[in-house]
């Protein structure tokens, strides 16, 4: 009898586009994005402790447009991780870098697998 594997994997989040907070001058793909209330469809970077609501997919020319993937239920993302374990609620990691996440007791997401690729945990959002 063959062996079967079972891997799931990512299922990407819808895409919306925002603008960068201004204050945001570098915005780059893979950054963590959180939502910003002072202006219309806008996001800030995820400092070290937040929420992420979503990962940037695409930065326009001039850096004013964003192609943000949101992660909404049902999504899985495939995140840079610093230390994180399978059943972990996840939020953004600066120590380790943009676009990294790390292991909070109060955060989003279930970290479902780590190392499917090397440095990488997949969150599911539900």
């Amino acid at each position: 009898m063959a062996n079967v594997v079972l891997s799931g994997g990512p299922i990407p989040g819808p895409m919306a586009t925002f603008t960068p907070l201004s204050t945001w001058t570098d915005p780059a793909v893979g950054d963590l994005v959180i939502l910003d209330t002072t202006a219309n469809y806008n996001v800030d970077e995820c400092a070290d402790g937040e929420l992420p609501t979503g990962i940037v997919r695409g930065v326009s020319r001039d850096l004013t447009e964003l192609a943000v993937e949101l992660f909404t239920g049902g999504c899985i993302a495939r995140l840079l991780a610093d230390t994180v374990a399978k059943g972990d609620a996840i939020s953004a990691d600066r120590t380790a870098g943009a676009g990294y996440v790390d292991t909070d007791g109060v955060g989003i997401g279930v970290v479902v697998a780590i190392n499917i690729v090397t440095g990488y945990a997949d969150v599911l959002f539900v």
